[in-house]
């Protein structure tokens, strides 16, 4: 303890006796651990910290039931969660949950609100009690029991601005009273990343023939206090085998195996749905592997740094070994030093992660930023403190050794220990810096292709003309409204907004383009025969009149729906070209006839439109069948407006125009096309910005590293340039010669870089969009760029080896 004090001591005085050497260090490191605290935290926020509020969360699991076309995660069936809940006593209990949105009315604007329906044990089975009031219990299953909801913190304070009194007041959902009798905890915001309902209200038991084969809700459950995860998935793979032998009809089969029981699986809770796990570790795997080389090349800067130093103090080290110090006595106080470097680094790095993590929300939708907590705990503690040590060993190691291995006889003589510009002269600062620009290469290519990515993205071609288009959200539903009230609103809704001032068109659409969501349905296509385990459950939406006109998607063959296409007319669709080209090859689609519905009629295909993305940018062309409004009366529709300028302009409008027409009815989302493909391309602009930062970042360290060598070579042996300028050597080849030497060391990190980004960049192709992992104008103009880079942070040093003085340098020694 002593020895360690000691060394601590000494390492501040020396630290302190070079401030300047100390600054540049500890300002390189805090960026590197920095970057890497504030993608920890990020990580930390979505997937490491316990969802809040719950009491053992490590004790919650949820219970998925596989769906038929991908055999992956998906909802289950009341049914089937009554008899999981019966059966399976592995668990304290079972609750059941489902989403839903609500028209929040009687007040004085109506809102959409965010809503999740509960069995009444939800609260129990997580261990969340109430700030206020009490949450729904066994007595609000009573069939003469009134209807009760439970609101959240923040609606609290939005609706009723922290009014107590608020337990025992009456809410309008969906025209419909219910009571409030309790709020949630403030720090519970639900238990899904980006779902924050804002009540919570009794899950009414689904029943009927039908019912078990309907699966939309979720499950969650609390493990006995001894039971493992693997007793859980066997008692549910057991009932589950039961069921599929009792119900073969719902509870049998997937697509890829539609003869095997339909699998059940139990897996611990997460704020990220297990559905969506692998895309996102994927991407914060990729995050992590990036600031890691990020912080390699601040490591590589500062151990050339360290090294520069250990020159300074080599004859300091000498003596010290002459006068009888062991070698390992001195690793262990250079060590500390850089180890003492590397927390001070540390927690200059903690404080530049504050600012930084605080940025990444910007990249999420409000629901979505309010999910994240970024808050530091310990683990984000514990992981800084972790990474800096490991940092300080890392950079200090390998200049510990060396400094403590000097040359001692002509050390202490002081004697110059070699005097030349050549590269193998260089050394290990030679190879650090050829790995940093290797490292920045990779970096930066990476960089480039997804900064040439989203730019693809942003500029590709839909299928739609997305200029001048205004979308905005009705929630019909809610007003209980029949088929005949509802289309009499919508028709003179749309009148209405078809008579604004700088509306051109307008439509109606259930499923709005690039949203994420959508309808599928099982289509029946006549006089086609599907392979073998051939999925034919196909997007669908329904559309009002003038949809494709509005939207600006071309008819290329038949025709497009018209006012005669209404209820008690012949049943009609349209299709999109991929439909027709998958299922129709080389014949036309108009004509032929499909169902929607496998007890329905057989509807005729009257026109084919080219085909627009549907769902996201990235998917592949997908058929798509196309059903009119007027035939298929549906609520929640999305009005879809083409305008003559900027559609931001006539939100108000549209919004005054709802609430003329009829004012108990929320219009919510108001947002353009513009901003739709905003929030689709989220995560690709952060992807794209965050590296191309991390990019810059490393581009700087090693320029700083190039020239940092190149400068302490030249400084080394100006009494060499001093003789060879006294011989008859040119400025212009001194010039040459330091830029060359300098030049060697980028070049080599450059052809190791470019091999690695070849062969690395492989594994980030699925990220890509309109853009190869090898595209080879990217690669050839970023290695350009560094290349220059390089050059310049070469020359700077050199030029000031051209001013050298031959006489001043003939006396140097």
């Amino acid at each position: 303890m002593t020895s360690i004090c000691q060394n601590l001591h000494y390492s501040v005085r020396m630290l302190l006796k070079n401030k300047s050497f100390a600054v540049v260090a500890i300002v390189t490191l805090a960026l590197g651990i920095g970057a890497n605290a504030t993608i920890f935290s990020f990580i930390n926020g979505l997937l490491l910290r316990p969802i809040a509020g719950v009491e053992h969360p490590d004790r919650l699991v949820g219970v998925y039931t596989s769906d038929y076309s991908s055999g992956l995660y998906g909802g289950s069936s009341f049914p089937d969660y009554l008899d999981f809940k019966q059966e399976a006593d592995v668990f304290t209990d079972l609750a059941a949950y489902d989403s839903a949105s609500l028209n929040l009315s009687g007040v004085e604007k109506p809102e959409r609100i965010r809503a999740t329906l509960v069995t009444t044990n939800y609260f129990q089975v997580l261990g969340l009690g109430a700030h206020l009031g009490r949450t729904l219990g066994a007595a609000d299953d009573a069939v003469s029991a009134p209807p009760v909801t439970v609101i959240s913190y923040p609606f609290w304070q939005r609706h009723f601005g922290g009014d107590p009194s608020v337990v025992g007041r009456a809410l309008t959902l969906n025209n419909k009273t219910y009571t409030i009798v309790g709020i949630t905890p403030d720090n519970f915001r639900g238990m899904r990343f980006g779902d924050q309902p804002e009540l919570w209200l009794r899950l009414e038991e689904e029943k009927g023939e039908g019912a078990r084969g309907n699966r939309g809700i979720g499950i969650t459950g609390r493990l006995r206090e001894n039971a493992s995860l693997e007793q859980a998935q066997a008692q549910i793979t057991a009932v589950a085998d039961r069921l599929a032998q009792a119900y073969p009809e719902t509870n049998m089969g997937t697509l890829a195996q539609p003869n095997s029981p339909r699998p059940v699986a139990v897996v611990p809770e997460s704020r990220i749905e297990p559905s969506r796990q692998s895309n996102v570790r994927s991407v914060m795997v990729l995050l992590f592997v990036v600031v890691g080389l990020v912080l390699l090349i601040a490591c590589a800067n500062v151990a050339n740094l360290l090294l520069a130093r250990a020159s300074s103090r080599r004859r300091e080290i000498a003596i010290r070994l002459a006068l009888g110090s062991s070698r390992w006595r001195l690793v262990r106080q250079l060590l500390t030093e850089s180890i003492l470097l590397a927390f001070i680094g540390g927690i200059a790095g903690l404080f530049v992660s504050f600012w930084t993590a605080s940025l990444i929300p910007t990249f999420f939708s409000p629901n979505e930023a309010n999910s994240i907590d970024l808050t530091v705990d310990w683990r984000v503690l514990t992981f800084t403190v972790a990474i800096s040590f490991l940092t300080g060993i890392v950079f200090g190691l390998v200049p510990a050794l060396q400094a403590s291995r000097p040359q001692l006889i002509a050390t202490l003589k002081e004697e110059k220990t070699g005097s030349s510009l050549r590269l193998s002269r260089f050394g290990l600062r030679g190879l650090l810096v050829t790995a940093q620009v290797a490292l920045s290469l990779l970096l930066l290519i990476g960089a480039g292709l997804f900064l040439r990515s989203l730019r693809n993205a942003v500029t590709f071609d839909p299928g739609f003309d997305s200029h001048n288009l205004l979308l905005a959200s009705l929630a019909t539903s809610g007003q209980q409204l029949t088929k005949q009230q509802t289309q009499a609103f919508y028709q003179e809704l749309l009148d209405n907004l078809g008579s604004e001032p700088g509306v051109r068109s307008v439509s109606l659409t259930k499923t709005v383009p690039l949203s994420g969501g959508g309808q599928r349905r099982g289509i029946f296509i006549e006089g086609y025969e599907p392979r073998p385990n051939e999925d034919t459950e196909l997007n669908t939406n329904v559309i009002g009149a003038n949809y494709f006109n509005t939207l600006g998607i071309s008819v290329v063959k038949g025709r497009d729906f018209n006012s005669g296409d209404r209820v008690g007319s012949p049943g009609i669709v349209m299709v999109n070209e991929e439909f027709e080209r998958r299922y129709y090859a080389g014949q036309s689609a108009v004509g032929k006839r499909v169902r929607t519905d496998s007890e329905g009629p057989f509807l005729e295909i009257v026109g084919v439109v080219r085909t627009a993305k549907y769902r996201n940018l990235r998917e592949a062309p997908l058929p798509l069948v196309y059903i009119p409004l007027a035939q298929e009366m549906q609520g929640d529709m999305t009005l879809v407006v083409r305008t003559a300028g900027d559609p931001a302009t006539l939100r108000d409008n549209v919004r005054s125009v709802v609430q003329r027409v009829n004012r108990n009815i929320p219009l919510y989302s108001v947002r353009t096309i513009s901003e739709q493909i905003e929030a689709a391309l989220a995560a690709d602009r952060m992807m794209a910005l965050l590296i191309a930062v991390f990019g810059a970042a490393a581009l700087l360290l090693a320029s700083v590293g190039i020239y940092g060598v190149v400068a302490y070579a030249v400084a080394q042996r100006t009494h060499e340039i001093g003789i060879r300028m006294a011989l008859g050597a040119r400025s212009a080849d001194v010039l040459r010669l330091v830029v060359r030497e300098g030049m060697r060391m980028a070049v080599a990190g450059v052809v190791v870089g470019f091999v690695g980004a070849l062969a690395l960049t492989r594994l980030i192709g699925s990220l890509l969009f309109g853009v190869t992992s090898t595209d080879l104008p990217t690669f050839g103009l970023v290695t350009l760029g560094l290349l220059l880079v390089a050059l310049i942070a070469c020359y700077l040093p050199a030029l000031r080896a051209t001013k050298v003085d031959p006489l001043k340098a003939l006396r140097y020694e």
